[in-house]
């Protein structure tokens, strides 16, 4: 039998679940400051039907990590460290 995909949307105890079992007040604040982005649709954070965007939230993990977003970006940044640019 197949393993279960990972769901693209996540609901809000999903999402918790995926940044490591924060409680929601430390959610919500990272979403307010724009750290992790806001559920799809323009829901609001706390409407029981928000989703948000797996893959949205592994890319503001990432850029938080300096996690470069492409291959052109991690070789702009060995660039930068080499001082060829």
């Amino acid at each position: 039998m197949p393993e279960r995909a990972a769901p693209r949307l996540l609901t809000r105890a999903q999402l918790r679940c995926y940044l490591g079992g924060l409680d929601w007040s430390a959610v919500s604040q990272r979403i307010a400051n724009g750290r992790i982005p806001g559920p799809l649709w323009g829901l609001a954070p706390t409407d029981p039907a928000a989703r948000w965007d797996r893959r949205a939230v592994d890319r503001a993990l990432d850029a938080a990590s300096s996690i470069p977003a492409s291959i052109e970006d991690d070789a702009r940044s060995l660039d930068r460290a080499l001082g060829l640019i």
